[in-house]
């Protein structure tokens, strides 16, 4: 059995993780790369696992040749447990607003759509690739792109909904629809 002290990172990373820290290893010690920083699961001895996130810095022989690494690890088992919460959180806030039967987006301060739920892509006739990152503006008369991007505009900087009824123009045809804008 060995000591603690002399117990090599591979030893005691996560079996799933194993071949990663053997590819970055490999890298430094061929002289690819001077340093790594990656997060990997480690084996407690009692056989639970930890995220930590190693840096990893070669040490050089006079001759510039990796002859060894030393490393330090930080826990960050909460924060990887926190994002894994996030992720569960946004699939079912996610899963709630396709539910919706309205059309839905969320845009940020430069007016481009972040996210849209799937009856906006089937009420414009559009796809993902085609609405995420937009503005949509171009896809309306200018006379509407004006006046959607000036209320825009204003429910982001003030603050204050804006909740209305207004006409879209949606593939050469008007509709009147009913927008609740809110930052």
């Amino acid at each position: 059995r060995k000591e603690f002290s002399k117990l090599t990172n591979i030893d005691i990373t996560h079996p799933e993780d194993l071949d990663m820290s053997k590819l970055w290893l490999k890298k430094i010690f061929n002289g690819e790369i001077e340093k790594y920083q990656i997060e990997k699961r480690y084996i407690r001895k009692d056989k639970s696992f930890f995220w930590g996130e190693l840096s990893v810095s070669a040490i050089k022989d006079k001759n510039n040749k990796t002859i060894n690494t030393v490393g330090i690890v930080i826990d960050i088992t909460e924060r990887k447990l926190a994002e894994s919460k996030l992720r569960d959180e946004q699939k079912r806030i996610k899963t709630i607003l396709e539910l919706i039967g309205d059309p839905i987006f969320l845009k940020d301060n430069k007016h481009k759509i972040t996210y849209a739920n799937r009856h906006f892509y089937d009420l414009f006739g559009l796809n993902e690739k085609k609405v995420i990152g937009k503005t949509l503006a171009e896809n309306v008369p200018k006379n509407e792109m004006e006046h959607f991007l000036k209320i825009d505009r204003n429910v982001l900087d003030t603050g204050i909904p804006d909740f209305r009824e207004e006409e879209l123009t949606i593939k050469n045809h008007v509709h009147t629809i009913i927008t609740r804008k809110t930052r």
